[in-house]
């Protein structure tokens, strides 16, 4: 599912932003290291 998440919101920053593929997953991993996304997860 965290898997999903991501992908939904690469599409979001895509679609919505007016973002690149590249632009969207910078934003993403910007946001990762921000600490500004997480993932609680657990198998």
């Amino acid at each position: 599912m965290a898997r999903d998440v991501q992908n939904t919101l690469l599409r979001i920053f895509r679609e919505v932003g007016n973002k690149t593929e590249d632009e969207a997953t910078k934003l993403f991993k910007d946001l990762e290291r921000q600490r500004r996304y997480q993932a609680d997860v657990w198998s």
